[in-house]
């Protein structure tokens, strides 16, 4: 158990790095939805796993804490997709199903579309790293690129992609909604005819 003591020193660290923690997040990853969260986390873990006594640097401590945190957050996010993805391809496996054939080729659509719509480079990391399954280390010596670089690259990637799908499905759930009402109103226009 951590001593009072220990709580101070914690809280001190709080005080004096949260907002250059809060600023690191925000400027490297662009993670504002998460960051009050991984900012919480990173000075709960520092308190919880830390030996401070054997720490020269604090500050950089808790920056690299923050950003393995981070990115164990976008792995998560990145399991959840290739979940998503699998389960779509489950459901959507049966060749002999017309519609769901039509369903499995709409995500894969959508899903291409929102690739396409990302930057040359975190395309490029994306899809070596989600359809290719190169490791970091291999898509930064290939893109000539740092592997923070290319792990920045993945996780704009991903949570880009995750956003205009949802975005996409959005827009043709809309359509859809709007495309069956004008088709009603036609329906029951000729039925007064």
């Amino acid at each position: 158990m951590h001593s009072s003591k220990d709580t101070q020193f914690i809280s001190s660290l709080y005080v004096k790095y949260s907002s250059d923690v809060r600023n690191f997040l925000r400027a490297r990853y662009r993670c504002d939805d998460q960051l009050d969260d991984i900012v919480q986390e990173t000075f709960l873990k520092a308190h919880r796993s830390a030996c401070w006594e054997n720490i020269k640097n604090p500050k950089a401590y808790l920056m690299r804490t923050a950003k393995n945190l981070f990115i164990d957050l976008m792995r998560k996010k990145s399991r959840n997709l290739v979940d998503y993805s699998d389960t779509i391809e489950d459901e959507h496996s049966d060749i002999n199903n017309p519609a769901r054939t039509q369903l499995a080729d709409e995500e894969m659509y959508l899903l291409s579309v929102a690739i396409e719509q990302l930057t040359q480079q975190v395309k490029t990391a994306f899809v070596l790293r989600k359809v290719y399954d190169l490791s970091y280390i291999e898509i930064a010596a290939r893109m000539n690129l740092s592997v923070r670089t290319i792990e920045k690259h993945v996780a704009n990637g991903l949570a880009k992609v995750a956003v205009s799908m949802r975005k996409q499905k959005a827009a043709k759930n809309t359509n859809n909604t709007t495309h069956k009402t004008k088709a009603l109103a036609l329906v029951q226009n000729r039925q007064k005819l």
